[in-house]
C-alpha cells in the first residue's frame, strides 16, 4: 500500500498559549488518518481520484520548539522532520503540517485532502489560506503582468490554485521535495526574515514565511493555496455564511 506519512507540529513563541482547539485539530487529524488507512485496504490499486483519499500514517508530532520568534522554532521544527529517519535508517516523513498555535481546522479529512492533492500536483508546498488581523489574506498570487497581488476568498474559495506566496500558518511541506532541492545551511536558511526599504526608504520587516515561499520558488518549486479549507484564526470575526467551512 502506497502511504503517505504525515508529522505535524506548533511552532510558539516562547511563552505564547496553543490553542485548546489544536488538541481537538490533532485528534480530528488521526482519526481521519485511521479511515484512509480502512478505506484504501478495500481498494485493489494505489491509484486514486480527487474525493478517494491515498493512505496516510501518522507518524507522530514533532517536538514542539519554543523560541523568541516563531521562524526559529519552525526552521528547527522543519529540520527535525527532514532529518528523521525510520528502522531500517531511510527518510521517515514524507510531509510536515505546521499550524501556528492560534490556528486551527477541525476538518481532519480536508487537512489529508489537501496534502494528498500537493502530492498529486507535485508541490513542494501547500497551505490553506488564514484571515489576518489586517482583514486580508496570508496569500499573494502573480497577476497576469506578473504583477503581485493578495487573493481574495469570493475569487478563490473552492480551488486549489498555484501562488507566489502563502503564510505559514497552515502550511504543509513536502520533506522530499525539501531534501532535494534546499538542504539547510547556515549560510542558506529556511525561514528568514528580510530588511527592505519601504517608502521613503523606511526600513520595513518581510515575513519569515515569504521569504521561504521565494526561496522554494527560486529552486523550482511548486506553491499551491488550498480554498477548499479553511482553518479558523483565533479572535478573527468571520463573514456570515462561512462559519463551518474550517
Amino acid at each position: 500500500m502506497n502511504v503517505i506519512r504525515l508529522a505535524f507540529g506548533t511552532p510558539t513563541a516562547r511563552g505564547g498559549a496553543v490553542h485548546e482547539r489544536l488538541q481537538d485539530q490533532a485528534m480530528r487529524i488521526v482519526d481521519a488518518v485511521v479511515r484512509s488507512q480502512l478505506v484504501a485496504s478495500q481498494r485493489t490499486t494505489d491509484k486514486y481520484t480527487i474525493g478517494q483519499l491515498p493512505a496516510f500514517a501518522f507518524v507522530g508530532r514533532v517536538a514542539e520548539v519554543q523560541q523568541p520568534y516563531v521562524h526559529l522554532g519552525q526552521t528547527q521544527m522543519l529540520w527535525q522532520a527532514a532529518h528523521a529517519r525510520d528502522q531500517e535508517g531511510r527518510a521517515g516523513i514524507d510531509w510536515l503540517l505546521m499550524c501556528d498555535s492560534d490556528n486551527w481546522t477541525l476538518n481532519g479529512g480536508g487537512v489529508l485532502e489537501m496534502i494528498a492533492s500537493g502530492r498529486g500536483m507535485a508541490a513542494a508546498v501547500i497551505g490553506a489560506p488564514v484571515l489576518g488581523r489586517h482583514g486580508a489574506y496570508n496569500v499573494i498570487a502573480d497577476a497576469p503582468d506578473g504583477t503581485p497581488f493578495v487573493l481574495r476568498r469570493a475569487e478563490s474559495h473552492g480551488k486549489i490554485t498555484p501562488v507566489r506566496r502563502i503564510g505559514s500558518a497552515f502550511m504543509a511541506v513536502s520533506l522530499h521535495w525539501l531534501r532535494d532541492h534546499w538542504p539547510w545551511t547556515p549560510e542558506d536558511p529556511w525561514f528568514q526574515p528580510r530588511w527592505k526599504a519601504g517608502s521613503g526608504g523606511f526600513p520595513e520587516l518581510e515575513s519569515h514565511d515569504f521569504q521561504f515561499c521565494d526561496g522554494v520558488r527560486s529552486r523550482g518549486g511548486l506553491i499551491l493555496c488550498d480554498w477548499r479549507l479553511e482553518p479558523r484564526h483565533d479572535g478573527i470575526t468571520y463573514p456570515e455564511g462561512t462559519e463551518g467551512v474550517g
